[in-house]
């Protein structure tokens, strides 16, 4: 949800005052840090700002206390706001005999941070889309640039209250290009926008949703989300039920046959990665038509995939269930006539990399009618695709993806750390999925290949996209969990990838 989303739902659960909801929700975080089992000789310091934010801290160091720690300490890192709910909160802390001291300078409060302690990030709250240069607002960023500076050497686990402090709540980059690097952010009600895009990943840590048990809260949620933007949070539980299935009497031709596109001289690469991961998603016909016309590396890398050469092309297309165009085409005339060859096929189609290019360049747009194209691009392609700049697709990757689906008619992968999906009617898709290992080439060419298997086995535009993003992104983390992040190459995501759409999770 966006924060203008939040303020609604807020509104429905805000009696006469609100200190009763801040104390509910700074209670449920509580509860939810408790299961880290925290040594109770730990130092406990909780960074409050002058909002409901901070008042949030207050209740946190008072359930510290009164839990049995007894090295608690607030940092008052600016004033309270006069008339706030937050006041309460700190009166309330204080006439526990709770500890307090002022931020007065970065050098005297380094010092009083311990090896090992708990910073509890309760500066600011969501909302925050610009900082300012006043006392105060420096006084915030010197905060935030101590706890980052000492989070590594001094080893401290550093917990934020709803959002890392300085972090856009809706749209996940640090505003001023600095925020509070949390291992875990508990956010209250559900999960904001800005914490599962943008740069949400470096920032966020792992994040827990505490809060969504107060009465007809789910009835509440989704009615405030059916008046704006539909985002839906999915993750590969959601999918399981939408994979393919083979019946007792499946053959190669009922399984699925789909046509990839591309692999000019130089790049046959990566058309064979986007043939493999289709291979190991269930296709049953591969055919790979490589501009460059090399077909022995294709049947060296796998004998199934058979291939074609540009002849074949208008044929291959009647037969395909489903078609890829664009994993290495490149941009030289032949790609264009290729491309414009394939965009008037009827069957579903995925669109990526240069054939990116090659639909900008021609200006084409489907058809009114059934949604049949999911188009894949990356940042910098989706800046090309709006005609902006790489920095304004980072600052707003669910607006971008939405654009870029309405222009297209088509369903939109904006692929990035925090993969967006959007389809022409309004509705998004987020995830947490994937790692940093896979920040290495040729992994989008295995995400297009996926998509455009399970489109040529029935799925919708909409259902392929969805879960290839999200049986790609768990593949990457089963391989990091087995293997490690750096190191990692695409085709090492390919037996898991076998796995995932069969149904079976290695990391259960």
């Amino acid at each position: 949800m966006d924060c203008s989303q939040i303020r609604e739902l807020e509104k429905i659960y805000l009696p006469d005052t609100g200190y009763d909801l801040m104390r509910y929700a700074a209670g449920a975080i509580y509860d939810k840090i408790k299961e880290l089992n925290l040594d109770r000789k730990r130092q406990i310091l909780v960074f409050a700002g002058s909002g409901n934010n901070g008042g949030d801290g207050y209740e946190i160091a008072a359930s510290f206390m009164s839990d049995g720690y007894d090295d608690v300490t607030v940092v008052r890192v600016v004033p309270q706001k006069e008339g706030i709910d937050a006041n309460l909160a700190r009166r309330h802390y204080l006439d526990n005999n709770g500890r307090e001291i002022g931020f007065e300078n970065v050098s005297e409060a380094a010092s009083y941070v311990s090896d090992g302690a708990v910073i509890v990030d309760a500066v600011l709250g969501i909302g925050i889309t610009s900082c300012g240069d006043s006392p105060n607002a420096l006084k915030i960023r010197d905060a935030v640039r101590l706890v980052n500076s000492l989070r590594a050497e001094k080893r401290l686990l550093v917990l934020s209250v709803d959002i890392p402090s300085l972090l856009n709540a809706d749209n996940g980059m640090p505003v001023g290009g600095e925020a509070v690097m949390a291992d875990y952010t508990y956010t209250v009600f559900t999960a904001k926008t800005g914490t599962l895009t943008g740069r949400a990943k470096d920032y966020c840590g792992t994040v827990k949703v505490v809060g969504n048990t107060l009465p007809d809260f789910e009835d509440n949620l989704m009615r405030i989300r059916d008046g704006g933007v539909l985002r839906h949070f999915v993750s590969y539980g959601d999918i399981l039920p939408l994979l393919p299935k083979r019946n007792n009497c499946a053959h190669k031709g009922t399984a699925g046959r789909v046509l990839l596109v591309g692999g000019s001289k130089g790049m046959t690469g990566a058309l064979i990665l986007a043939s493999l991961a289709a291979l190991r998603s269930g296709a049953g016909l591969i055919t790979s038509l490589a501009l460059s016309g090399d077909m022995t590396a294709f049947n060296a890398a796998n004998p199934c995939i058979m291939t074609a050469g540009t002849e074949d092309l208008e044929e291959k297309l009647k037969s395909a269930g489903a078609v890829l165009i664009g994993p290495g085409m490149g941009r030289k005339a032949q790609a264009e006539t290729v491309f414009k060859k394939c965009i008037m096929s009827t069957s579903p189609k995925v669109i990526d990399a240069d054939g990116l290019y090659h639909l900008h360049a021609v200006h084409a747009v489907a058809d009114e009618g059934p949604v049949r194209s999911v188009l894949t691009p990356h940042v910098g392609e989706a800046a090309m695709l709006c005609d902006v700049h790489a920095s304004e697709i980072e600052a707003d990757s669910v607006g971008a993806a939405l654009e870029i689906a309405r222009k297209y008619r088509a369903v939109c992968v904006l692929k990035s750390a925090s993969t967006v999906i959007a389809t022409p009617d309004g509705k998004t898709y987020l995830t947490s999925t994937g790692c940093s290992g896979m920040a290495g080439g040729g992994m989008g060419d295995l995400l297009s290949g996926i998509i455009t298997a399970l489109l040529g086995q029935g799925l919708s535009p909409v259902e392929a996209a969805v879960s290839g993003v999200l049986i790609h992104g768990e593949a990457g983390r089963c391989d990091a969990a087995a293997n490690g992040n750096v190191g990692m190459c695409a085709t090492d995501l390919l037996p898991y990838v076998r796995l995932l759409v069969n149904g079976i999770s290695p990391r259960n």
